[in-house]
């Protein structure tokens, strides 16, 4: 799917994902969050969503998945130079935007978990945060890089 331009998810709404879907967005992606509902991302059990950004910014409130960090990946293209994540849920995907400067941020006391990778000019994080690699990205994430599956000794 492709949005041309900038793409808003407001207080409330939510973006289902059923099966394996990519969204490309030409401008910003921004989730609002107000009072007490937030926007939503919901990836249901075995489906998976592939989001590329152009626009400068991209704001996330709450991405939910069922399953591993390879169920959502964020792709930030070389316009993409500010990335957020505002909420006080789990984070499980990966990002890749080594243009961007990512901020995490939360409040309270409550610590907030990233699972997952990421791929970032700098991070700064607001709040109290576990961040965790998800090793299981290894033997079923994005292939990087050269891989021997089988060779000939001569």
């Amino acid at each position: 799917y492709i949005v041309n331009g900038d793409f808003t998810l407001k207080s409330g709404d939510v973006l289902y994902v059923s099966g394996k879907a990519t969204l490309y967005v030409t401008g910003n992606f921004t989730m609002q969050s107000g009072g007490t509902k937030s926007s939503l991302i919901q990836i249901a059990p075995n489906s998976s969503l592939k989001l590329f950004v152009g626009g400068v910014s991209t704001t996330f409130t709450t991405v939910n998945t069922a399953g591993n960090a390879a169920t959502f990946m964020y792709f930030g293209l070389p316009t993409n130079t500010s990335l957020s994540w505002n909420g006080n849920a789990t984070y499980l995907g990966t990002v890749y935007a080594p243009q961007a400067s990512f901020t995490l941020g939360g409040g309270g006391s409550t610590p907030m978990d990233f699972q997952g990778s990421v791929v970032v000019d700098n991070v700064n994080l607001n709040g109290h945060f576990s961040v965790h690699y998800d090793e299981n990205l290894r033997r079923i994430g994005p292939i990087s890089g050269y891989r021997v599956v089988s060779w000939r000794e001569l």
